[in-house]
C-alpha cells in the first residue's frame, strides 16, 4: 500500500514539474514574441510615419494601422496576462476566449493581404481570386464553428498549480485541437502560389541576365524566409494542440501570431515604399524589354501621380512621386497593389 501511495505521489510530482516547465517555456515564448514586434516597431517607426501617417486615409493604411497597433496591444497584453501575480477564474475564461477570437481575427486579415497580393503579382487573374476567396471563406466559418462549438463547454482555472497563477483549460472538447487545421491548410496553399510564383520570376531572371533586378524578385527574396517561418509556426501550433495532453500549446501560439504581423505591415510598408518614396536605386516593377521598358518610361504622355497629402510641403522638400502611370485610381486598394504585377503597365519603380 504505501507503495502505491509512493508511485502516485511521484507521479504528481512530475506532473507539477512537468507543468512549472511548460508555464515557464510559455512565458519565455511571449516575451521572445513580444520582443520581436516591438522591435520590429521600433526599426520602422520612422519609414511608418513618412509612408503612413503622413499620407492620406485608405484602405491600406486602415489595414496597417489595424495590424501595428492592434498586434502591438496583442502581444503586450499576452505577456502581461502571462505574468500576472493574481488572475481569477472568470478572467482566464475571459483570456482563453480573446487569444483565440482576437488572434484568428489578425490572422484573417493578415491572409487577407496576402490573397489579394498573391492575386495582383497572378496578373489579376480572376478565377485565382475567385478560388482563394471561396477557401478563404470556408476556413473562416471552419475556425468560427469550431470556436463556436468548444466555448460551450470550456472551463478554465488559474490555480490549479500551488503558488502558481497561471491560466490553465481543465475541459476543453475535442473540437478546440482542430482550430490551427484551417488556418495551416490555407497558409499552405498561399505559400505553394507563392513559391511558384517565386520560382517562375527566378527562371526568367536567371535566363534573362542583362535584365535589371525587379521589385517582385526582391520582395520574393526578402519575403521567402517570413514565409517559411509562418508556415513553420501555424503547422506547430496544429502538430502541438493536436497531441493530447501535451501542456505546450501556449508556446508555439505568439510566434504565429508575431510572425504573420511582421510579414504583413513589411509587405504594406514595401509596397508604399515602391509607390510614393523608393530609396537611392531605380528599378524596373516589371521583366519585359529594358529597350522597351525605358521607351515607355520616358513617353511624353505618362501621367506622373502627385503626392497629394493634406500635409504642407516647401518646394525645397519637395520629392517626386516614384510612379508613373496612366491611371489616376489610386485611392482604391488595387491601385497601390497593382504596381507590383508580374508583367503591370507601370514601367518603373524605385528600388527598396
Amino acid at each position: 500500500m504505501a507503495t502505491v501511495t509512493s508511485s502516485g505521489t511521484q507521479e504528481l510530482l512530475n506532473l507539477l514539474v512537468t507543468e512549472v516547465r511548460d508555464i515557464r517555456l510559455s512565458r519565455y515564448a511571449a516575451f521572445v514574441c513580444a520582443t520581436i514586434v516591438i522591435y520590429d516597431y521600433l526599426i520602422c517607426v520612422e519609414q511608418e510615419v513618412d509612408l503612413v501617417w503622413r499620407k492620406q486615409w485608405s484602405i491600406i493604411k486602415v489595414v496597417f494601422l489595424w495590424h501595428r497597433y492592434l498586434g502591438l496591444f496583442a502581444v503586450i497584453f499576452q505577456v502581461a496576462v502571462l505574468t500576472l501575480s493574481d488572475v481569477s477564474d472568470s478572467f482566464c475564461g475571459f483570456w482563453f476566449r480573446w487569444e483565440t477570437w482576437g488572434y484568428s481575427l489578425l490572422i484573417f486579415t493578415s491572409e487577407m493581404v496576402l490573397l489579394l497580393w498573391i492575386y495582383v503579382v497572378f496578373n489579376k487573374n480572376r478565377y485565382l481570386l475567385v478560388a482563394l476567396s471561396l477557401l478563404f471563406l470556408a476556413e473562416v466559418a471552419a475556425v468560427i464553428a469550431i470556436l463556436a462549438k468548444s466555448f460551450i463547454n470550456f472551463h478554465a482555472q488559474a490555480h490549479l498549480i500551488p503558488g502558481i497563477p497561471f491560466c490553465l483549460a481543465t475541459h476543453e472538447p475535442t473540437t478546440f485541437k482542430l482550430l490551427w487545421v484551417p488556418i495551416l491548410g490555407y497558409d499552405s496553399i498561399l505559400l505553394v502560389l507563392f513559391l511558384y510564383k517565386g520560382i517562375e520570376s527566378h527562371i526568367i531572371t536567371y535566363h534573362n541576365r542583362l535584365a535589371p533586378t525587379t521589385l517582385l524578385d526582391m520582395i520574393y527574396k526578402h519575403s521567402l524566409t517570413n514565409f517559411l517561418a509562418i508556415f513553420a509556426s501555424y503547422l506547430a501550433c496544429a502538430a502541438i494542440w493536436l497531441v493530447p495532453n501535451s501542456g505546450l500549446d501556449e508556446i508555439p501560439v505568439p510566434f504565429a501570431l508575431s510572425l504573420s504581423l511582421t510579414n504583413c505591415t513589411r509587405l504594406l510598408l514595401n509596397i508604399r515604399q515602391a509607390y510614393y518614396n523608393g530609396t537611392d536605386g531605380v528599378v524596373r516593377l516589371n521583366g519585359g524589354d529594358p529597350q522597351q521598358t525605358q521607351a515607355s518610361t520616358l513617353h511624353s504622355n505618362l501621367h506622373v501621380l502627385e503626392d497629394d497629402d493634406d500635409e504642407a510641403s516647401s518646394p525645397t522638400d519637395y520629392s517626386p512621386p516614384s510612379i508613373y502611370a496612366a491611371e489616376t485610381d489610386r485611392h482604391v486598394w488595387q491601385y497601390e497593389l497593382r504596381e507590383m504585377r508580374a508583367e503591370p503597365p507601370i514601367v518603373v519603380g524605385v528600388a527598396m
